[in-house]
């Protein structure tokens, strides 16, 4: 099909506050979603070969962890592309709220281990060169907080010295952390479209 013609549809994942998810579910949830996505969306008229994932905060920190442990590649669930918004992709575990919410998530207390299993620890372990790597978009807000904008600024630090290359990289001026997702379909919305012109050069790049 055309690019010019190309339709899209999406579906979202969100976990119940009454949830009680361990380590390694969150990613583990993200690698079931799309490995059932790639298998029935001929179903529906869609394209196994043109899915993108997006994931924001703890839900991009999730969606990462899934790419970066090899899971989508090993369980066919790997997207055309991903995108990070605001991903939690490290933890600032100097905070007492954050240390005891991922010593709770991770079944530890072990501050080594948790930072080891973020998801910039299992980059930095598991990936590397030959390692294979959907497109990937990572944003994050002008006001976004320094735990998130520090860890994804680390996050694509060690992408570039370990890939040789820079992933699409985009801090959104007089956002916060929720409001560019947010405001994606809105009056005035300029995420959205950034987000249909990256997923239009992927699908167009071929």
């Amino acid at each position: 099909m055309p690019c010019s013609a190309a339709r899209a549809s999406g579906s979202s994942l969100r976990l119940s506050e009454e949830c009680q998810a361990r380590f390694p579910d969150g990613m583990d949830d993200v690698t079931s979603a799309l490995r059932w996505i790639k298998a029935n969306i001929h179903e529906y008229g869609g394209d196994a070969n043109g899915i993108f994932a997006i994931g924001q905060s703890a839900g991009g920190g999730h969606l990462a962890m899934a790419l970066f442990s090899g899971r989508l590649q090993q369980q066919n669930a790997m997207p055309k592309g991903v995108m990070l918004q605001s991903a939690a992709l490290l933890y600032d575990l100097s905070q007492e709220q954050r240390r005891t919410s991922m010593i709770a998530y991770y079944a530890t207390h072990d501050l080594d281990r948790i930072l080891a299993q973020s998801a910039l620890g299992l980059f930095n372990e598991l990936v590397t060169a030959e390692t294979m790597m959907p497109a990937l978009f990572v944003t994050v807000a002008e006001f976004d907080f320094q735990e998130c904008l520090q860890g994804n600024q680390k996050f694509v630090r060690a992408f570039s010295k370990r890939m040789k290359y820079l992933p699409t990289y985009q801090v959104l001026p007089g956002h916060n952390h929720v409001s560019y997702c947010l405001s994606i379909g809105l009056q005035g919305d300029e995420v959205g479209p950034r987000i249909v012109e990256w997923v239009r050069d992927c699908l167009c790049t071929e």
